[in-house]
């Protein structure tokens, strides 16, 4: 999987630089955490509560469309760190580019920037997080990829 998204990334981008995707990457019970580089605030509204296990992100943009959409998930007890899709609904349109929630439908990633975990508790609550969306035709969910804390 990640040398799919290797190649597909070297296809898109003009800059090599951008596309670190290791080939050798395994999703596990602890997934791997890479270091980003350039972080800016994110203009979508994402917050995961651990009482409850429900992810709501505000403001979730399909790569290359203009619409937004507002997303509820809920965190599958009996599946390790799956999110069961629970609504989607249409939020406008998206006037200018702006550091938000992005879905990559090619690779079925959804990426959520400045993710708060709720309730807080010492240091940081902000996580940047990379999940993939799945479907076994009758359920829609995210199986959670990977996840960076953010200062």
């Amino acid at each position: 999987m990640a040398e799919d998204m290797q190649k597909k990334c070297l296809e898109l981008t003009t800059q090599s630089t951008e596309c670190r995707f290791d080939p050798d990457f395994e999703a596990g019970s602890d997934p791997v955490r890479f270091p980003r580089e350039s972080r800016e605030a994110s203009a979508s509204n994402i917050k995961f509560d651990e009482n409850s296990g429900q992810l709501t992100v505000q403001t979730v943009q399909v790569a290359g469309e203009l619409p937004n959409y507002n997303v509820s998930l809920q965190l599958n007890p009996s599946a390790a760190m799956r999110f069961d899709v629970t609504a989607v609904s249409n939020a406008g349109s998206a006037g200018d580019w702006a550091h938000r929630a992005r879905y990559f439908p090619d690779g079925s990633l959804l990426y959520l920037p400045s993710l708060q975990v709720l309730p807080p508790g010492p240091g940081s609550n902000l996580f940047d997080v990379y999940l993939q969306y799945s479907t076994d035709g009758q359920q829609e969910w995210l199986q959670l990829l990977e996840y960076e804390q953010v200062p």
